[in-house]
């Protein structure tokens, strides 16, 4: 008795071989793509690497390789008196054969370290450093002004060597360290708002790889938002009065502030009041 059914069972093993082999190349084919997208992605982050090139010296190589010589069959001929004469055959031989190449300089690439484009820390930082360069003289010149006004103050109200004047003066001090701190943190989550944003066009764009699997569509989608973020300027907006000294030296004080007499006496030029913080 004869059964046909191993032949078709064959055929549908070999069918169902095939289809997982083009499954699994299918599968590479979509893991290159998405391994090169997130490269692009990460390079129009993070800079792409500065190659840099110089002459390297390689000395002498040598390669060995078997190097097979064929042999000859053995066999009868013909003698020149008309009789048949046996040769033996040789055998093949292989010899180990060295193959020396000369050592010399060549041009090699080689990664700098360095990164071009992007956004690294000297980005954020140069952010965070503009904003506290525009605040900082002007924090500067209010709390001299602010000093000036303090020292005529008490001393139009008589109390300048007093112990309360001390204790203004150590009072308009510490609002000077809050002030300046209040810049810096200004600085500080302005620059971390920057990171995130990046952070967040970043995911959005790997998000488009995964879902496109289109490294080209990905990647300009990273390339549009860097050069969006790029063109990012901090928000410098003119401080207010940041000091506050309007208590200081009596009600009548600020009236007889403006006194050429008492500003030439005291060797004061400069004014200010205040009653804000940094916004």
């Amino acid at each position: 008795m004869c059964f046909g059914g191993g032949d078709s069972s064959g055929k549908m093993i070999k069918m169902q071989e095939d289809e997982a082999a083009a499954s699994r190349q299918k599968e590479q084919q979509r893991q290159s793509r998405i391994t090169a997208g997130l490269e692009r992605i990460r390079q129009a982050f993070e800079g792409a690497p500065v190659m840099g090139s110089r002459k390297t010296y390689k000395g002498p190589s040598t390669n060995y390789a078997n190097v097979t010589t064929p042999g000859k069959a053995g066999g009868y001929t013909e003698s020149d008196r008309g009789r048949r004469v046996y040769s033996a055959g040789t055998p093949s031989t292989t010899t180990r054969k060295a193959t020396t190449t000369p050592g010399g300089y060549a041009n090699e690439s080689y990664d700098t370290g360095k990164r071009k484009g992007g956004f690294g820390d000297d980005f954020f930082n140069q952010f965070r450093d503009a904003i506290t360069s525009y605040y900082m003289p002007d924090v500067a010149k209010q709390y001299g002004d602010a000093k000036d006004e303090l020292t005529y103050r008490l001393a139009r109200a008589g109390t300048l060597r007093s112990s309360g004047a001390t204790e203004e003066q150590a009072d308009l001090a510490n609002q000077n360290v809050v002030n300046e701190a209040q810049v810096r943190s200004k600085a500080d989550t302005a620059a971390g708002g920057l990171r995130d944003r990046v952070a967040s066009e970043r995911a959005k764009a790997e998000s488009q790889l995964y879902a496109t699997e289109d490294p080209n569509v990905a990647a300009n989608q990273a390339l549009a938002a860097v050069e969006n973020i790029s063109a990012v300027k901090p928000d410098l907006t003119p401080l207010g009065a940041i000091f506050d000294i309007a208590s200081i030296g009596g009600a009548g004080a600020a009236s007889g502030y403006q006194n050429a007499e008492y500003l030439k006496k005291y060797g004061l030029s400069r004014t200010g009041d205040a009653s804000r913080t940094i916004a």
